[in-house]
């Protein structure tokens, strides 16, 4: 069985290409975020260490947090929850939400889940979630082998706003109702971890007659981790996250002139670390690369007004590095140094609006204390980080916080 789940694993890996894109989750807006230089290395020193993170990848049951400042005006915010109970030997429940907001305020994703063993390592589930309005219920099918957290390998179909044009009481109606395909696995050995993740939302078409404003969106999303234990002390990692998605703003506002906006946004992130342990101390160090680009287009650009179509990238290529120090049963301190050289592009369509581009030296200083049961199921993460690259003129960058427990 084990060896079926690690090729299914490793053959759904290779069929997804770079450009991916993000699922539909019911966000219809089109979003022109504009970071700062120092954003993506912001985030990375806002996550739990790799202690916590490869801890929570293992969680049936628990609540995560993970918060930080990128600017006077907005955070990296995080939020994911996980909860499963047996009713009987053949049936379980499950619930799972999930939020990430860094580019764009995001919807939270919630998903309710009845399992039912059909025998060996064979498990059905019907899925989705209900709504007051009964136009936004989802309801689905996922079908699995094996079970989490060990090896296995799981198919879902969902249909969101299932019942939207049935249930209608406004004009608008979908032309191509939104539908979610997701394939997620695992594969773990004695000295090897595999997780993946690939979900895709084919494409979602609502009209609404009284704006004769049309709305599309298609995109996908995937993730995954390979680990390598090497000895109880040594781990490499690399992890590896992708997502795009189109978006399409139609409206007829007269005979012949339409209004037409369209964005596709892509976003990449892979990441290199390696874990070793020294005593009492653990030290990870690694690389990662970000890249986030908006391709946004207006129809309606006259060569005699200044055009709003653009091009944009941003991407960083980071170091870091992070020493985790037990301190007593209860608290840990860990000091954490990140490094990243950032670009920053806007190529505008017309030639009448200016080009904008930025490349700038990134690095940061940050020292945290984590707050933890004494069985570690539980811990409060509260960092604090510190311009290096500035620090007489601006020494102190900002704060965040993390929480996680199970239960």
């Amino acid at each position: 069985m084990k060896s079926i789940i690690a090729l299914a694993v490793c053959f759904s890996s290779f069929l997804v290409s770079p450009a991916i894109t993000s699922a539909f989750d019911g966000d219809w807006e089109i979003a022109n975020p504009d970071y700062q230089k120092d954003n993506f290395v912001d985030i990375k020193s806002y996550q739990p260490n790799k202690t916590q993170e490869r801890t929570w990848a293992q969680i049936l049951n628990g609540f995560r947090l993970v918060e930080g400042s990128l600017n006077l005006d907005i955070s990296y915010l995080a939020m994911e929850t996980r909860i499963r109970r047996s009713l009987s030997k053949r049936t379980s429940i499950y619930y799972h939400s999930k939020q990430e907001q860094f580019y764009s305020i995001k919807p939270l994703r919630q998903l309710l889940g009845i399992q039912f063993h059909l025998g060996d390592q064979y498990y059905v589930s019907a899925i989705g979630f209900p709504a007051y309005d009964k136009r936004k219920g989802d309801l689905g099918v996922a079908f699995s082998i094996g079970q989490t957290p060990g090896s296995y390998l799981e198919f879902s179909h969902l249909k969101q706003d299932l019942f939207y044009n049935k249930k209608n009481f406004e004009e608008d109606v979908y032309l191509s109702e939104p539908v979610e395909d997701r394939i997620k696995g695992s594969f773990q050995s004695k000295n090897l971890n595999i997780q993946f993740e690939w979900l895709l939302d084919r494409v979602a078409k609502r009209f609404s007659p009284n704006e004769f404003l049309t709305l599309r969106n298609k995109g996908d999303d995937f993730s995954a981790v390979t680990e390598f234990q090497f000895s109880q002390t040594k781990l490499m990692g690399m992890r590896f996250r992708s997502f795009s998605f189109n978006k399409e703003r139609l409206r007829s506002i007269s005979p012949g002139s339409d209004e037409n906006e369209n964005q596709n946004i892509q976003f990449l992130s892979s990441e290199l670390y390696w874990i070793e342990t020294f005593s009492i101390y653990t030290v990870t160090a690694g690389t990662q690369y970000d890249r986030f680009q908006n391709r946004y287009r207006n129809q309606l650009d006259n060569p005699a007004l200044p055009l709003k179509s653009f091009n944009y990238r941003f991407e960083t290529w980071q170091f870091f590095s992070m020493v985790q120090h037990p301190w007593n049963p209860n608290l840990s301190w860990e000091y954490g140094l990140y490094a990243g050289n950032a670009v920053e592009l806007k190529n505008h369509i017309s030639k009448l609006e200016t080009d904008k581009f930025g490349k700038k030296l990134e690095s940061k200083l940050r020292l945290s204390w984590e707050w933890h049961s004494t069985d570690k199921k539980s811990f409060l993460l509260l960092i604090s980080t510190w311009n290096i690259d500035d620090f007489l003129n601006n020494f102190w960058d900002g704060g965040g916080v993390s929480f996680q427990m199970s239960f």
